[in-house]
């Protein structure tokens, strides 16, 4: 980082890390070839959402706490497993001496991740060169906590963003069933029913 640049703050469930603890995209997740089942690879992939996800910046994120944990020992068994890849990768962009030392703050994080997400069963996140935003994100976590039907309750922002997902592909089916509506292929009773459907 140069003397110019601003500090980019890293803020993990409402705790300072080093900014390299969002350095994700240093270990290799995008490769799916070592998992044993459709299942894990399922899970692969949602880790390398995470980890797309890690680095942004003055955005507030989240994870479920059980796949959080689990996208942080995948993170931790690739990053210490190619080890001296990953310190390359870590040099190749800040420098020799400094990519040791970035690669051991980056393991650091990791650990101090997974234990905060078992200490709070929650797992938010943000990045910022403003240290103002970490009222923002315990404010998020706060809101996380309430009970459902609590004034001030907000869902966490992986959940409102899987709620938008869904809610586009349920869009995309309506119109698909709208379309069996007017196909002339059912009775009037089908059709009306189908047309109805929002």
């Amino acid at each position: 980082m140069s003397e110019e640049s601003k500090k980019l703050y890293f803020f993990f469930n409402g705790v300072e890390l080093s900014h390299y603890g969002n350095w994700w995209n240093m270990v290799n997740l995008s490769n799916l070839e070592e998992s044993g089942s459709s299942s894990e690879e399922d899970l692969l992939s949602e880790v390398y959402s995470i980890s797309c996800r890690i680095d942004h910046v003055d955005t507030i994120e989240s994870s479920g706490a059980e796949l959080f944990v689990y996208a942080v020992n995948e993170v931790l068994f690739r990053a210490l497993n190619r080890s001296n890849i990953v310190v390359e990768e870590f040099q190749s962009i800040i420098g020799e001496p400094e990519g040791i030392r970035a690669f051991g703050e980056f393991v650091e994080a990791l650990f101090m991740m997974r234990k905060l997400v078992q200490q709070f069963s929650c797992a938010f996140w943000t990045s910022s060169e403003n240290v103002g935003v970490l009222p923002k994100l315990l404010e998020a976590i706060r809101r996380s906590k309430l009970y459902v039907e609590q004034v001030g309750y907000e869902k966490p922002p992986h959940i409102r963003a899987q709620i938008e997902r869904i809610v586009l592909f349920q869009t995309m089916q309506l119109r698909k069933l709208h379309g069996l509506a007017h196909s002339g292929r059912f009775d009037k009773e089908i059709r009306s029913k189908l047309a109805e459907l929002r």
